[in-house]
């Protein structure tokens, strides 16, 4: 009897946990979706990545609209700096700038993450479609967070 109800236990864990699963699926299909078709009517060429995000390119760059499974009023477009920092000595100067740009930009953040500097203009909104109206804005502080590190990254 205790056998059965064990196995009783499991099933019904893994039988919710499965369509907890797929529920979370749909979703992020929903929203990749979403932002494609978003990206493809402003002329944009957005492909599906390999970790389910929305590449993108704008001024010969590669930009990503990050999905975040949590939170779907959540908006991350994000840019990643092709800089491998391989020293201290790189990582604490990238570190330096990183902090200095963030403390001065509005939106965008500038940081150290796995030795790559990744560039993003993060927002919660008041609801998952108000991305429409600020993704313009976004691309160019992103865009204009990234020039900065750049321009201090050659300088210092």
């Amino acid at each position: 009897m205790r056998l059965f109800l064990i196995t009783l236990l499991t099933g019904i864990t893994f039988s919710i946990s499965a369509q907890f699963d797929a529920q979370t699926q749909i979703k992020r299909k929903l929203t990749q979706d979403r932002y494609m078709a978003f990206l493809n009517d402003k002329g944009y060429s957005p492909e599906v990545d390999g970790d389910g995000d929305i590449k993108f390119t704008y001024n010969s760059r590669s930009y990503y609209i990050t999905i975040d499974n949590e939170e779907d009023r959540f908006f991350r477009l994000a840019r990643l700096a092709n800089l491998k920092l391989e020293s201290t000595t790189e990582i604490t100067r990238a570190r330096e700038i990183c902090h200095d740009i963030t403390q001065d930009v509005k939106v965008a953040k500038v940081y150290w993450l796995k030795n790559i500097i990744w560039v993003s203009s993060e927002l919660l909104m008041p609801d998952k479609e108000s991305y429409e109206l600020i993704f313009d804005r976004c691309l160019e502080l992103t865009e204009s967070a990234y020039l900065k590190f750049v321009k201090e990254w050659k300088d210092r």
